[in-house]
């Protein structure tokens, strides 16, 4: 979890009372030590026991006020994937049949299983182009009306 506190109400207090607490149904289950990890951030870990419905509810503490923050949390799976990372074959086998790809285990593959699978992209030639400013009507416009524009100021000034 990760907790932000706008900087606003921190005014200059440096170490705020901030507690974090994970409830369910009602009751307590777990008051989380936070952690700084900056000057308005602070991060708390906590891996449940169980699936369900829970709470995480912030409580600053300032001087007299109090600011407070309920959010609810749904566990669904506490076996988490990341725990043990290795791959399911059957179940890539089967992402390999369905998407045309091909599978295989490590000590069966060799470079020239690439060659001819593989597909060569080739970047866009780029070359310089060398245009004439002139040409570009752009350009003539802006010289058309600044020359416009000076002969209008001439002539409101007198000088014409």
């Amino acid at each position: 979890m990760k907790i932000l506190i706008q900087p606003e109400v921190l005014k200059k207090d440096v170490s705020p009372d901030l507690e974090l607490t994970v409830q369910s149904e009602g009751k307590t289950v777990q008051i989380l030590p936070l952690t700084a990890a900056g000057r308005v951030d602070y991060r708390a870990e906590w891996v449940p026991e169980k699936n369900g419905e829970y709470e995480a509810r912030a409580v600053l503490k300032q001087s007299s006020r109090r600011y407070e923050d309920v959010r609810p949390l749904e566990v669904k799976d506490v076996d988490w994937e990341m725990e043990n990372p290795v791959s399911d074959p059957a179940v890539l086998k089967d992402i390999a049949e369905k998407s045309g790809g091909l599978f295989m285990e490590l000590d069966q593959f060799t470079p020239e299983l690439l060659k001819g699978r593989a597909k060569r992209f080739e970047s866009v030639k780029s070359g310089q182009v060398r245009k004439a400013l002139w040409l570009n009507p752009w350009v003539f416009g802006l010289l058309i009306l600044f020359l416009l524009g000076e002969w209008g100021f001439r002539r409101y000034r007198g000088d014409i």
